[in-house]
């Protein structure tokens, strides 16, 4: 693994290079560099796709490691689908959702795989969600069931409540609740 990280870029925040100088891994390797970046502490801060000549698209992420206070950069290339990521390295969740909703590149294995953006595809794909008129917010919300559980009509935007999750036309709301002085998230 010592060779492999030696492989990726490194830059400092704001440090410009050129697009060839980012690695384009296979993605066994690249599969492989995100979860050791991850043991050792590293954060995801981006990952999405952008076309390539060939018909695949390349995915791109960069991780930053906070206390050293550089990125990391690299690359792979994929065609239709690979196997998910989340599963192992939980805060790329969001990002394969959106990579599969632009470009119908499939995560195989994704737990939770809805539409994040809900635009216009960039890439057509037999992958990719039916859709034929996008509208905003109609997808499955997340559904909470249980004795305890109610909702509290709190309006649109109330971060400090004492009842903080009230769901408003689709949307959950969540803030930090002044009763205990917790962050509740949903």
């Amino acid at each position: 693994m010592v060779l492999m990280a030696q492989r990726l870029l490194r830059v400092r925040n704001s440090q410009e290079k050129p697009l060839g100088d980012i690695p384009l891994l296979p993605f066994g390797e690249f599969r492989d560099c995100v979860i050791e970046g991850a043991n050792k502490g590293a954060r995801v801060v981006s990952f999405w796709g952008y076309p390539n000549e060939n018909g695949s698209v390349n995915l791109m992420m960069v991780r930053a490691y906070d206390k050293d206070g550089w990125l990391e950069i690299f690359s792979t290339s994929v065609k239709d689908s690979y196997p998910s990521l989340t599963v192992q390295i939980p805060q790329v969740h969001w990002f394969e959702r959106e990579i599969f909703e632009q470009w119908g590149i499939y995560p195989d294995g994704h737990p939770w795989l809805k539409p994040i953006r809900f635009h216009e595809l960039y890439k057509k794909s037999s992958n990719n969600f039916e859709k034929q008129e996008i509208i905003p917010s109609v997808t499955n919300f997340l559904q909470v069931n249980g004795d305890e559980i109610h909702e509290v009509a709190v309006g649109p935007v109330h971060p400090l409540c004492g009842n903080c999750g009230r769901r408003y036309n689709g949307w959950i709301f969540a803030g930090i609740c002044s009763s205990n002085r917790k962050f509740v998230g949903l």
